[in-house]
């Protein structure tokens, strides 16, 4: 399980995010395609009340099931045969993230890991999640809660959440709130300063995907509002626009 669910903090509307953790020697064509041994057909003949199954291409690949009007984002993760061995999978594992291959996997594996990375910081579980809470529906309500149009998207207001949390361990919630809105309205958006939760080594995101870190063009448009949580081998970002 990942996203809100992972965090604890989803909301009327929220998607179920989940791995499928999967041996690498099996492809994206065992998981989703039209012939008879895919994931897909199996989940079509066995899954009553399966509204529309999409598989939507990007840097992370996802298919998306709507089922009996609940949406579930589905994430393949290829990783080696020999953890799926293991007694007790731990996918937040050093090790194994050395050895996955797959690009999609990766960043699939990042959000997971940064989510669990940021419920290890945060000195206030309950705290966090109804601040998380409380600045997601804000955005809902205000019709800037869309990372796919350029707005905020869970993983960026998780991040920024996180931040105000570790600056005020001991607040009460009311002041967190006040301190979100607060700093967030004076932060430097505009010349490129990241929301971030540790300092970048050089063990980061490049030993293992392509273009990070993300280069930013000179135009207005290409200006992103980033936040940036980074973990002993990983390091997992998140922008506005994708």
């Amino acid at each position: 399980m990942s996203g809100s669910q992972l965090m604890g903090a989803y909301i009327d509307g929220s998607d179920l995010d989940l791995l499928c953790v999967l041996p690498d020697k099996l492809t994206f064509y065992h998981f989703y395609d039209k012939n008879e041994d895919s994931l897909n057909s199996f989940l079509k003949k066995k899954l009553h009340g399966i509204i529309s199954i999409n598989w939507i291409p990007g840097k992370v690949k996802i298919m998306r099931i709507e089922h009996q009007h609940i949406e579930v984002d589905l994430l393949p993760v290829f990783i080696p045969e020999k953890f799926l061995l293991l007694k007790h999978l731990q996918l937040v594992d050093d090790e194994l993230i050395r050895l996955v291959t797959n690009e999609s996997s990766i960043y699939a594996l990042a959000g997971y890991r940064s989510g669990k990375y940021q419920l290890s910081l945060v000195p206030s579980r309950k705290k966090f999640t109804a601040l998380l809470r409380a600045v997601k529906i804000w955005a809902t309500n205000r019709l800037i809660y869309a990372g796919i149009f350029g707005y905020f998207n869970g993983a960026t207001l998780s991040v920024m959440t996180a931040k105000i949390c570790t600056l005020f361990p001991h607040a009460p919630l009311s002041y967190l709130l006040y301190q979100f809105f607060s700093i967030y309205s004076k932060w430097n958006w505009a010349h490129g300063a990241s929301v971030m939760l540790d300092t970048v080594t050089p063990i980061t995101l490049n030993q293992f995907v392509r273009k990070w870190p993300p280069v930013f063009g000179a135009s207005p448009m290409n200006k992103r509002l980033s936040a940036i949580c980074t973990t002993k081998l990983r390091s997992a970002v998140y922008g506005l626009l994708d």
